[in-house]
């Protein structure tokens, strides 16, 4: 899948000005015509609930996590956390790793959304996800990459931190 220039400031669609969005080279809405266009399920009808998916396609898609699919490798679990500014959108972050980790199901298997935990004046955001051991460094790095895609979009780049970490937990 290939996408429009992203170092765009602007929208490249015609006659739109809105901001790009996630660096795709389109506006959020615009983006999720695109890839509607393409065959992706872009799930909500409101426009700011359809604007997460997108971002989240993009950001898998541009880090190209799901060339590491290994079905016969033993599991291994990463922890995708971020911890939020209590007065950022992190609701909107929390949504995102939902969407992300129902598409990270299609890919890997098994994923588990925690709910988050607010420690003022931070909320502290997670997401499980089991991947093949024998990927997980690359899956890792795919995945830090794609929550700072998605992060910097919906909280806003310097409202947070986050990370990817290989759990030592049991993911049950």
């Amino acid at each position: 899948m290939t996408f429009p220039d992203p170092t765009a400031a602007t929208c490249r669609a015609p006659a739109c000005a809105r901001p790009n969005a996630a660096g795709s080279g389109r506006c959020r809405e615009h983006l999720a015509e695109l890839l509607r266009e393409r065959g992706e399920h872009v799930p909500f009808a409101n426009p700011v609930l359809a604007a997460l998916a997108p971002v989240v396609i993009f950001a898998l898609t541009a880090t190209k996590v799901d060339r590491y699919r290994d079905p016969r490798a033993p599991s291994a679990v990463l922890d995708l956390w971020v911890l939020a500014d209590e007065a950022s959108d992190w609701q909107f972050g929390q949504a995102a790793l939902d969407i992300l980790g129902a598409q990270l199901t299609d890919i890997f298997g098994a994923t588990r959304l925690e709910a988050p935990t607010a420690d003022p004046p931070d909320v502290f955001l997670r997401l499980r996800v089991g991947v093949p051991e024998s990927n997980v460094g690359r899956i890792q790095l795919a995945l830090s990459a794609a929550l700072i895609i998605i992060m910097d979009e919906f909280i806003g780049a310097g409202r947070y931190q986050g990370a990817v970490d290989v759990s030592e937990e049991d993911p049950r």
